[in-house]
Order: structure tokens, then sequence, then C-alpha cells
């Protein structure tokens, strides 16, 4: 049952949130002296690292996005679909709240709007404005998905798996810039 063929698609029909480090640490040092390759799964960005590396990180839930399909009128009104997966072992237990936050390109705030909840599905799906009908308007759009916020501060932020999209000030993850009423990606 230790062997990782068996043992990682259990993990994932477990949902496998934590490992004891300490449980037979024969069964650990196996795991650490092979490397996860494509006779273990798909995932190419893991092959060559441990069997045991590879555990670690997909403990509990891992989500990245996926797509974004933006459908909208020029300064006007969005219907935003965020396409995700997760990857994890895990799943989401707890309905998290989800904002888009307007920041100027050097990422002050200028609008917080809570536009939802996300509950571990497919996709996060929102309606809403853009800012201002200035055509000289710049601006970046991030999304938070948290726990709750008390005091001006965000408790229990997902850090989606995405590269270079965090902002950990923000606790936020970039979608898109606005310029001139056009979306860019980053």
């Amino acid at each position: 049952m230790s062997n990782l063929e068996i043992c990682l698609p259990e993990m994932f029909l477990l949902g496998l949130s934590y490992l004891n480090i300490e449980y037979h640490t024969g069964v650990i040092q196996k795991w650490k002296d092979l490397n996860y390759n494509d006779t273990l799964g798909s995932d190419i960005l893991f092959y060559g690292m441990s069997g045991f590396e590879y555990i670690k990180r997909h403990l509990g839930y891992r989500l990245v996005i996926k797509s974004i399909t933006v459908s909208y009128e020029k300064y006007g009104n969005y219907e935003m679909k965020i396409k995700m997966r997760n990857v994890g072992f895990g799943n989401l237990l707890k309905i998290k709240k989800v904002d888009l936050i307007f920041t100027d390109m050097q990422d002050k705030e200028i609008y917080r709007s809570n536009v939802g909840e996300y509950n571990g599905g497919i996709s996060i799906e929102i309606k809403g404005g853009f800012l201002g009908e200035d055509s000289n308007s710049e601006y970046k759009v991030y999304l938070s998905v948290y726990g709750s916020i008390e005091d001006n501060v965000v408790y229990y932020p997902i850090q989606f798996a995405n590269e270079d999209i965090y902002n950990k000030d923000l606790k936020a993850h970039l979608l898109f810039y606005i310029k001139r009423g056009v979306i860019i990606e980053p």
C-alpha cells in the first residue's frame, strides 16, 4: 500500500490534507528515494521531483486558475467567468468570500467589492461594472478569495498555485489590467 503507484491515487480519493512525518520512516524514505515520473501520473511540472516532495506539494487543496473569460462593454458592465481546477489531494471545506479589488497601476487600492462566495467548484462567476468612464483610465483588477475581513485585516486568504500573480499585500491575484477601457492580460 505504500508504493507510490498505489498510494498516490488513494491520496486523491481520500482527500488527504495532512501527513504524519513520523508515521513510518521506511515509507517516508522510500517516497524520498523514488522520483515522480510519467508512470506515476501526468503532472509534467513535477517530473523528476521526489515522490515525497510531490505528496508534500499536493496535501490539502491546491487551486489553479485555468482561464478567465470576460464579456464587457467598454467603460461599462461586465460578466466574468473564472475557471478553476483543484490539483491537490484535499477539498475546500469552508465557503470563502470573493472580492474584486481595483487598484491603480502601483497597486494602491481604489475600490473593493464583495462579489459573492466560492465553495470549491469549477468556476467563479461575477457580474458588475468597471471603474470610470474616463478614456485615459488605467487600473488593475485583482481577485481575493478569503475567510473573513475584520478591522481591515484579511483572514485565511487562498493563494492559488498560479505563478507570479499573487500580491501578498493585497492577498489577491492579478487577473488583468484595464487601459483606456480595454482588458490587457498580465
